[in-house]
């Protein structure tokens, strides 16, 4: 076979070629990666508006045929909007607010082109059409504890407009207030809001916490804190950019809201890995004192070429996935793999080019620490030293 040299030769070649473009082109390289994290702040937010939290039966199921069989009878693909009503027996003036409830129920449906006299169904509504039988279902037996009783009015609205009932609600609230009756929205389209919002608290809330413990190790082994700003910049980058990509997709197919999540624990682990790989070898060849430029390809030379390939063969695997025929395999599938891609993509570019553009800051890793602490100094090394046996600096 081929020599190691040879082997050597190959993958050097395009490294060097990608260094020279690196080299002229590192500051558009920086300003473009930089405003994807801008603007990969504004996509999210309405990425995750556009999330699905149900799921969706695959075709050809029994599920799937029920469905289409219940869009025959019902077209318009309504949903059930509820109005919980809980009031107190003994005010008079909950019969004149549930009156008017009712009668604003049914000025709301007439408003959004919808029928009164079938999409409004309440105890009022029922009563006053002499279905007095039916109307009582719609209240509630009066509670021994404290004598209130509960009473609904179902609205069946288009899955888009419900936003707009909840804010006509709250308006109502404001002009006819009253401590005797207390109104809540429910049914099935703020049950799936409530799950997506769920949802986003926990990234909100569980990544903050992560990030720091899956830093650890790669401080660890670099043992800088300013090669540490490289990979939290190529992780903001790949996330932002991760989501300008989702955005419009989110828009023409239906998205899982499981995809953020799992968007951002790849962001995490490819970014952390990815650049442990790139920034430990070049650490290496600055401490054996090679400049940045040169440094930075043999980085790009041996440990590009690991991340470009296992980066690649996860990003496959997980396209793979697009392929199953439930759509909530699929869109998870595609959402991550379309974030390692550009992870590998961001590790090469973004990571080299901010060691290009600024070497005498990422280059300087053998300063004392504040302390002046003697172990905390590390020398270059010198010709024949062993790279394993060196004392690397936190600083």
């Amino acid at each position: 076979g081929p020599s190691v040299a040879a082997r050597s030769t190959g993958i050097a070649a395009p490294a060097k070629t990608m260094e020279v473009h690196l080299k002229r082109w590192r500051w558009f390289i920086i300003c473009w990666w930089s405003c994807l994290v801008a603007v990969g702040a504004f996509a999210a937010h309405y990425f995750q508006r556009n999330l699905n939290a149900r799921f969706t039966v695959p075709s050809r199921s029994p599920g799937f045929k029920a469905e289409q069989e219940y869009g025959q009878y019902f077209p318009t693909g309504s949903e059930v909007l509820i109005i919980l009503c809980d009031h107190h027996d003994n005010h008079l003036i909950v019969g004149k607010a549930l009156a008017h409830l009712t009668d604003s129920a049914v000025a709301w449906a007439t408003e959004m082109g919808l029928d009164a006299d079938t999409d409004v169904i309440g105890y009022y509504t029922l009563a006053r059409s002499g279905l007095e039988e039916m109307a009582v279902h719609f209240l509630s037996a009066p509670s021994r504890q404290n004598a209130s009783t509960s009473s609904i009015i179902a609205i069946s609205v288009p899955p888009k407009r419900s936003d707009e009932l909840a804010g006509a609600l709250e308006a109502w609230r404001s002009t006819f207030p009253t401590d005797a009756l207390r109104v809540r929205l429910t049914g099935e389209p703020y049950f799936w809001r409530a799950s997506l919002n769920g949802v986003i608290k926990d990234v909100e809330r569980v990544h903050p916490l992560v990030l720091p413990v899956a830093l650890l190790p790669f401080l660890y082994i670099v043992r800088s804190w300013r090669l540490l700003l490289i990979t939290l910049a190529c992780a903001a980058a790949t996330a932002g950019c991760s989501f300008c990509l989702m955005w419009p997709i989110s828009l023409a197919t239906s998205v899982s809201s499981l995809a953020p999540p799992m968007m951002l624990s790849a962001v995490l682990a490819t970014s952390i890995d990815y650049s442990l790989f790139l920034l430990s070898r070049f650490r290496e060849e600055v401490n054996r004192g090679s400049e940045c430029e040169a440094a930075v390809g043999t980085s790009l030379a041996f440990a590009g070429h690991t991340v470009a390939v296992s980066g690649s063969t996860l990003a496959l695997c997980f396209f793979g996935l697009v392929l199953f025929p439930i759509p909530i395999i699929r869109s998870l599938g595609l959402a991550t793999g379309l974030t390692i891609t550009v992870s590998i993509v961001v590790n090469l570019t973004f990571l080299p080019a901010l060691l290009i553009t600024f070497p005498s800051f990422f280059t300087d890793l053998n300063r004392r620490c504040k302390l002046r602490c003697s172990r905390c100094w590390q020398a270059p090394l010198s010709p024949g030293t062993d790279a394993g046996t060196e004392k690397r600096t936190m600083w």
